[in-house]
């Protein structure tokens, strides 16, 4: 049967990536020879994972696979090495990343030139950034003051009746405090915002946050700038039963709640900072969005309507994993410009024309994704490759016996193929137009593939 691409992809890059790129922005500066080696790995175990025959591109192995060339990988690790050193004038490393005069006068080659110079292009590009690298809390956590965080109803499953019943009756229980609505919203382009509501003084505020931001980040921003609000205004000194915060964003309470988080530590550090200096308890409750509620939907409009805005209304500082989503972006569009003008893989390229992060088909049955897979490639075993590598004395059709038989040739063309029949059909039935790029694109049409395909692919 043999595993899944996923699962395969999963012990690539676990054992196999990890042990080759170990220390790899220092060996960036070795010759081509060596660099050759490690592409030859890569593209051996990515031919494994694809089940794809020997001749295959490795450039479309790379983006069927949503894994990027070495010499790209290296790059994005150099950028991000240079983001958390470049803002911390205490490290060791700083000088390594400041102009020379020596970049001047001395010609460098691919290989020599230093990491100085191969970062510079993106911290060109986003020259208007801002970013902090990750700080230590102003105490011990074990000095901090609890907040309550419960997220209860995300263990009512999904029958809305039930969840919508629990959320009210968290809000009835917490009728005594202070309540606090926040929200976060994106759009596609990018453009967040944040916002909180207070029903009980009539409070609503909404900002503009700068573009790019996680909805993560956005949310938690959103609690934060409740929290300053209610410090500024002095207003826990009148809270009742203390502080409740609703939010619809499990992942920022868990952080919260955990006190484990990867992304946004400073704002996370912030957020108790302003709690441990607050006069009553804080307690963060998680309701589902959409449910109705007037005053979590109060919430949403507000977020919503601020991402109207064209400009932020507060420079909240990037944090070192936000700056890595603009590391990602710019070192997609670099693989991109390599996929655009690479002269192999142009059978794929018709297919998938745009690189991204992720698996391009993916199949439980081995067998079938295999086989898929191998056709979207352009190479699989017709007789025209079986023919080159010497397998088979025709490079002709089993069926017609006239046309050498192709991948165009056996899905679209051949007269006699019963293959070709189911196919045609199926295109006409699903309006898609019978040819090659957009057949091997379309999911239902590829089941009809699979399903009337009478041989080994």
């Amino acid at each position: 049967m043999g595993s899944q691409q996923e699962t395969l992809l999963v012990v690539y890059r676990g054992l196999i990536r990890s042990v080759i790129e170990y220390g790899s922005i220092a060996y960036d500066s070795m010759g081509d020879e060596n660099k050759r080696k490690l592409n030859s790995i890569q593209t051996q175990a990515l031919r494994i994972m694809c089940g794809a025959v020997h001749g295959t591109a490795a450039a479309a192995l790379q983006v069927d696979t949503g894994e990027p060339p070495l010499q790209i990988r290296r790059l994005q690790q150099q950028i991000q090495y240079a983001a958390k050193v470049k803002n911390d004038d205490n490290h060791p490393a700083n000088s390594v990343f400041k102009p020379r005069w020596t970049d001047r006068s001395k010609k460098y080659t691919a290989n020599t030139d230093p990491i100085r110079n191969k970062v510079n292009e993106f911290f060109r590009q986003n020259s208007s950034l801002n970013w902090q690298i990750p700080t230590l809390p102003s105490r011990a956590p074990w000095r901090r003051k609890e907040i309550k965080v419960d997220l209860s109803i995300s263990q009512a499953g999904k029958r809305m009746e039930t969840v919508n019943s629990l959320a009210r009756m968290q809000m009835d229980k917490y009728k005594n405090c202070l309540e606090i609505y926040t929200d976060a919203s994106k759009t596609t382009e990018g453009v967040t915002s944040a916002a909180f509501f207070i029903p009980a003084l009539n409070v609503t505020s909404a900002v503009r946050l700068p573009d790019k931001l996680s909805i993560y980040s956005a949310e938690l921003l959103a609690i934060k700038l409740s929290l300053e609000f209610v410090s500024e205004y002095s207003l826990s000194s009148n809270a009742g039963d203390g502080i409740v915060i609703f939010s619809d964003s499990l992942s920022s309470l868990t952080a919260i709640k955990t006190a484990k988080y990867v992304c946004r530590p400073n704002t996370l550090n912030g957020i108790y900072d302003i709690v441990d200096n607050l006069d009553a308890d804080v307690k963060m409750v998680w309701i589902p969005s959409h449910l109705g509620i007037a005053r979590n939907e109060t919430a949403d409009n507000l977020a919503q309507l601020d991402t109207m805005y064209n400009t932020a209304d507060i420079e909240s500082c990037l944090e070192l994993r936000d700056m890595h989503v603009h590391i990602q972006n710019f070192i997609l569009a670099k693989w991109q410009a390599m996929w655009q003008s690479c002269p192999t893989g142009k059978f794929y390229k018709k297919i998938e024309p745009n690189v991204s992060f992720r698996i391009k088909y993916e199949n439980k049955v081995r067998a079938k994704e295999t086989s898929v897979t191998r056709l979207r490639l352009g190479f699989c075993c017709t007789n025209e490759y079986l023919y080159k590598i010497k397998a088979t004395d025709s490079d002709k059709c089993l069926d017609c016996e006239c046309c050498v038989e192709t991948i165009d040739h056996l899905l679209l063309r051949c007269p006699k193929s019963n293959l070709c029949n189911k196919v045609l059909d199926a295109c006409q039935r699903l309006n898609i137009k019978p040819e090659i790029e957009f057949v091997l694109k379309h999911v239902d049409i590829l089941d009809v593939i699979c399903m009337n395909i009478k041989r080994r692919i």
